[in-house]
């Protein structure tokens, strides 16, 4: 049995990582891509990082790496995006898996569980795991943040250390100032989700005798560096700006809190309740003091890092994307701390990865099928730009894709061209080799764009 369990799951974790290449595959460049992909081009990634830090917001760290991945073959960061998606979901595997009560190496029912709800309760899909620009900024940025948040679990949380030979302490200073200042710097809300995670489980640390040393205090002051260089960019302020209103702050606050709880309200009231019930299970069973604190600690940073989004302007759906993935690192946690040698335990957990399942592949397969009409269509697209392109034409009409229903498409929420004056088409038509690329409606384009040129036939 546990030679199945093995092979069954590194089957899995293959199969993930196969089917997410696909979808990369799959997904084209879209809407801010082609922008980034322009100024990559202009300026040269260091340039364009330094531009956007001055002009855009503070994600240089983030939006560096997009700069970094657009001018080359788009295969490169398919293959390191789908390996970056396989990471983030063995390593909320790796959070939750050593609080097992069992410990066994390979749970594949946890594993199964933590990829159900990724695919079934993650926000926007699409725009998160494969759109370039979006998945840097969030799975990108997550995977970071709990990658360097690891640390401070693996070694204050379980007592264990990475290296069989201590390295040296100038070095793991050194080491961890970087890597603070760059999990820091990542988003602005799960950043501080981050944050509030290594005091806590500094203060774990402490209290269970696992005294914090001084390499941990660098990676703490290396985020909270790294936090503020984010927060305080001068293309943060120029953006702020642009939302800035002339109602009362208070209201503005008010007004915020409330969007934050509705979101909340629409979007995880599914994980809220796994976490609940999994949560009382697990503490019933286990009277376990340590199991209770590190579940809450999850569980209450995910509820802070979304309710940080109060001191920001703008609330786009995408910023809800860090706390969703932390509150489902806290119900893979309690997951893995309900006994399966128990009866009710196993029913439970079982029954609840049954029914996600269940859920999963029935969304995720129209979820797969509208990925591929959207890759058709793209392709369509790119055959009529080229042949009108090679006719003459300089600036360009075409007809948007039709919306998708499931949140899996990348184009699901945003536009890839859009109307005359919309900020990407002269972007997106540079990427032709257009002066630019402008959406209609299919009615007018039939009525005035549909005869010139016919040879090339129709946009998708």
């Amino acid at each position: 049995m546990t030679r199945l369990n093995k092979y069954g799951f590194i089957f899995i974790v293959l199969s993930v990582f196969g089917v997410m290449l696909i979808l990369n595959f799959l997904t084209p460049f879209l809407a801010d891509d082609h922008n980034l992909l322009r100024h990559s081009n202009n300026l040269g990634v260091l340039k364009a990082g330094y531009s956007h830090y001055f002009n855009t917001n503070g994600r240089a760290v983030l939006t560096s790496l997009a700069f970094f991945f657009l001018p080359m073959p788009k295969a490169v960061f398919n293959i390191c995006n789908s390996l970056m998606f396989t990471w983030l979901t063995l390593l909320i595997y790796f959070y939750a898996n050593p609080a097992a009560c069992d410990n066994k190496r390979y749970n594949l029912p946890l594993y199964l569980f933590i990829l159900f709800l990724i695919g079934t309760q993650s926000h926007l899909f699409g725009q998160t795991f494969l759109w370039i620009s979006g998945s840097i900024n969030y799975l990108w940025g997550i995977g970071i943040i709990l990658s360097f948040v690891f640390i401070y679990y693996w070694n204050l949380v379980l007592g264990r250390s990475f290296f069989k030979r201590p390295l040296p302490a100038n070095v793991l200073f050194h080491f961890m100032f970087l890597g603070g200042f760059i999990a820091g710097a990542c988003n602005e809300n799960t950043s501080g989700g981050g944050i509030i995670l290594i005091i806590a489980m500094l203060a774990y640390g402490a209290k269970c005798g696992n005294n914090p040393r001084s390499w941990h205090f660098s990676g703490l002051l290396g985020a909270f560096t790294g936090f503020l260089f984010l927060v305080m960019s001068p293309g943060g302020a120029k953006r702020a700006q642009i939302f800035k209103t002339d109602a009362d702050p208070f209201l503005q606050l008010f007004d915020r809190i409330v969007n934050c709880t509705l979101f909340l309200r629409d979007v995880v009231p599914l994980l809220v309740l796994i976490f609940v019930v999994l949560f009382i299970v697990q503490a019933v069973m286990n009277k376990n003091r340590s199991s209770n604190y590190l579940a809450a600690m999850l569980f209450l940073a995910a509820i802070a890092t979304a309710y940080a989004l109060i001191l920001s302007p703008f609330q786009a759906g995408r910023a809800m994307f860090g706390p969703t993935i932390l509150l489902m690192t806290s119900c893979a946690y309690v997951f893995g701390c309900v006994k399966m040698d128990s009866d009710w335990g196993k029913i439970l957990t079982l029954t609840l990865t049954a029914l996600l399942g269940v859920q999963f592949f029935g969304l995720t397969i129209q979820g797969g099928v509208e990925i591929a009409k959207l890759h058709i269509n793209y392709q369509k697209r790119v055959s009529y730009i080229v042949c009108q392109r090679e006719a003459g034409a300089k600036d360009l009409m075409v007809t948007p894709f039709p919306l998708p229903k499931t949140k899996y498409s990348a184009t699901f929420g945003i536009s890839d061209v859009g109307g005359e004056g919309f900020w990407v088409n002269d972007a997106y038509g540079a990427y032709f080799g257009l002066n630019s690329i402008t959406a209609v409606d299919r009615k007018k384009w039939d009525a005035e764009y549909k005869n010139i040129n016919p040879q090339c036939g129709v946009p998708y």
